[in-house]
């Protein structure tokens, strides 16, 4: 077997680019299921043959796109994450940076949280921030105890108003900045007073 070379890595994350392009544009056409593989590669400009070097199936292709998209959430959240930061001014500054994130995407967001043109997308988002890796982003959950609410109800709550706002914002075509909205997320924690 032959090692890779630096252009053949471009040329492959040229193709992926192609072909996960070629999806958004579909998915704003159709549903997910009525598109096929000779479609996809004809609207991204390859060939079948070079869509199988890449991928198994279609099926394949889609888990690996939706994939994609929930791990740049999660890793933009535990990106900005600052220790050293006050707890609201943390927060702050980890939903303005995925706001900003999302406003960058927000063709593909728009598809996956208003559209829901692939399922189960809110699903894997929030099993995604209810992981342990991202526990600390919901530090919080430590404290509630004392005022009897069980760490997954609060995470959920947390997280499911999360996504609720976001879907909203992507639904009313951004009428906040990212600074605004992250300000009111945070002041609007309903948990922030008993803490």
């Amino acid at each position: 077997m032959m090692a890779t070379t630096g252009q053949d890595d471009l040329r492959i994350q040229r193709t992926r680019q192609l072909l996960h392009d070629a999806l958004v544009l579909l998915l704003q056409e159709k549903p997910f299921y009525k598109i096929s593989v000779n479609e996809l590669a004809m609207r991204a400009g390859i060939n079948r043959v070079t869509f199988y070097l890449h991928y198994k199936n279609i099926d394949e292709f889609i888990e690996r796109f939706l994939e994609g998209y929930v791990v740049k959430i999660k890793e933009v959240l535990l990106r900005y994450y600052d220790q050293a930061l006050p707890r609201e001014a943390r927060e702050k500054r980890i939903f303005e940076h995925l706001l900003t994130y999302i406003q960058h995407n927000k063709t593909v967001y728009r598809l996956l949280f208003v559209q829901k043109a692939l399922p189960q997308f809110d699903k894997r988002v929030m099993e995604s921030l209810r992981s342990p890796s991202a526990d600390h982003m919901h530090e919080y959950r430590q404290s509630v105890s004392d005022y009897e609410m069980p760490r997954e109800v609060v995470s959920w709550y947390a997280i499911s108003a999360m996504i609720g706002t976001i879907t909203f914002w992507l639904e009313q075509d951004l009428p906040y900045s990212p600074n605004y909205l992250a300000d009111k997320i945070v002041r609007l924690n309903p948990l922030r007073n008993l803490l």
